[in-house]
């Protein structure tokens, strides 16, 4: 009885340390306009071809990615230079929704493609 006790004032001073309004720090949130400057375009080249552009991402970890439904890649490619296209051959695809994915270092892009039967 005594620990159980103890455990609940410990837990009502922790939850009036919270409502007091000293509990956590404030957060400042900066915009980076930097990255606005990224461009990710995706297009169809031929029935079967998607052609993906990549311009103005400077970060040495950038991929870009074709994902399935269920999240597994099913193309995979590091972006090497500042302005460098792809193309993505979508011959053998289930009809269905897949994501195209732009991931840097700083934020993760993400655009819809549906292949239809």
């Amino acid at each position: 009885m005594k620990k159980l006790t103890i455990i609940a004032a410990m837990l009502i001073a922790n939850i009036a340390m919270s409502y007091s309004g000293e509990g956590e720090p404030l957060r400042k949130t900066t915009i980076d306009s930097s990255k606005s400057e990224i461009v990710f375009n995706i297009q169809i080249i031929q029935a079967d071809k998607l052609g993906v552009l990549v311009k103005g991402v400077d970060e040495s970890f950038t991929s870009i990615a074709l994902i399935d439904p269920r999240g597994k890649s099913i193309y995979y490619s590091y972006v090497k230079t500042d302005n460098e296209s792809f193309e993505i051959d979508l011959k053998g695809l289930s009809p269905g929704k897949y994501y195209v994915k732009l991931n840097t270092d700083a934020e993760i892009r993400m655009k819809t493609l549906i292949v239809e039967a």
